[in-house]
């Protein structure tokens, strides 16, 4: 009887409301944390709306899926090939925004969210064209960007341009964490409508993974993984593990990530000696990722600009101490002295020494694992996140 009353309290397809999600990362195409991000979402969100994703299609996947009960709607450009980037991401904008007309005959939308700039003119031009409500989640600026890199040119420009039009023009902005708040309120004065929801994580049973990688055996493992750029902060990392490889016997820094700095860092490894204690093992999927993580002693994040932190949660959730830099969406997620450490990251004696004291005090790690594991199931969950995205969109469409 029970079942009978909750079959009919769900709502039937053609009840659920249809949401439409812009995002230019999506599986398989998977760069950093936005697309992963945007799968959970998209995902746990289908579970209560009709989900449609309109995503570039780069990697030769299908032009439609039914994934994980996610409508995925990849779009061809003219010019796959082309290497200028603002041009590629007019070409990519033109094109969703052509495919939703396109879908328009068949499905009525009731709201877009979109993800960051590389989608913010089609956002802008479908919001018009569709008379719905536009959300957009900021997860990184150019502006915060180029703090880092020290470099502001004519593409910087454009790109800040496309965001602010885009905070502009939106009716509800989230952000994953204070810092990212506080950024995108610099660039335009939107805090009125900025919610913040921090990046979810699947909470599940924690299991060992059976396929540990054999070359971590009998050796401390430093993980790190990220995107292969400089304001990753890896280039720290290495002068960091110069120090603590004369200090620690079997100590291995493991580096995951591709990306334009891997030569550079692969010659400073080299210059320092450090090819034996230094391993670069290239991009990695999620069942590789978890088996990382699970084989580490501990996670360092050592970024110069970091709005959020995926890599902290997913290290957490695992009841991995995590080594961070004192910045950004960072701060938010650590406490200091109590589920991590926090630490001026460019200051290499300062990361080597938070290394050497978390490889050398097994009971403080656990510790600060598993007040890290608790933080993560009660505010990391996607079950917390879908809600508070829930009633962000119950706002714009009451």
């Amino acid at each position: 009887m029970s079942s009978t009353i909750t079959t009919m309290l769900q709502p039937s397809y053609e009840q659920k409301r249809k949401i439409l999600i812009l995002s230019s990362e999506y599986p398989p195409n998977m760069e950093g944390g936005l697309g992963t991000h945007v799968e959970g979402l998209s995902s746990f969100l289908a579970k209560d709306y009709v989900v449609h994703v309109i995503t570039p299609n780069i990697l030769g996947a299908p032009s439609y899926q039914l994934y994980k009960e996610v409508h995925v709607h990849r779009v061809d450009t003219i010019n796959n090939e082309s290497e200028h980037l603002i041009e590629w991401i007019g070409q990519v904008n033109i094109a969703i925004v052509e495919k939703v007309l396109e879908l328009r005959s068949e499905h009525s939308f009731q709201l877009i969210h979109a993800h960051d700039w590389l989608v913010g003119y089609a956002a802008i031009t479908l919001k018009v064209e569709c008379n719905v409500p536009l959300i957009i989640t900021i997860h990184s600026t150019e502006y915060g960007r180029s703090k880092v890199n020290g470099f502001i040119g004519d593409i910087q420009h454009k790109i800040n341009e496309i965001e602010s039009l885009l905070l502009k023009k939106s009716d509800k902005i989230i952000v994953c964490s204070k810092g990212m708040l506080d950024e995108v309120c610099f660039i335009e004065e939107v805090k009125g409508k900025t919610t913040i929801i921090p990046n979810g994580i699947q909470i599940e049973e924690q299991n060992r993974s059976s396929s540990n990688p054999s070359y971590l055996e009998k050796k401390k493992v430093v993980l790190a993984i990220g995107r292969l750029v400089p304001e990753k902060g890896f280039q720290h990392l290495v002068q960091a593990a110069a120090i603590v490889s004369n200090q620690i016997e079997d100590v291995l820094f493991v580096l995951a990530g591709v990306g334009p700095m891997k030569k550079n860092l692969e010659k400073q490894v080299k210059r320092l000696g450090l090819e034996s204690s230094f391993l670069f093992v290239g991009y990695v999927k999620s069942a590789e990722k978890k088996a990382l993580i699970q084989s580490s002693d501990v996670v360092v994040i050592p970024s110069l600009y970091e709005p959020f932190g995926i890599v902290a949660i997913e290290a957490m959730k695992e009841r991995k101490p995590v080594i961070a830099a004192s910045i950004g969406g960072l701060k938010s997620i650590i406490k200091h002295e109590h589920d991590g450490l926090l630490v001026e990251c460019t200051n290499r004696n300062e990361l080597a020494q938070a290394i050497s004291r978390i490889l050398h005090n097994e009971q403080e790690s656990a510790t600060f694992g598993e007040h890290a594991y608790e933080k993560v199931r009660i505010h990391y969950s996607w079950k917390r996140v879908i809600t508070l995205t829930k009633s962000v969109y119950n706002h714009v469409l009451r």
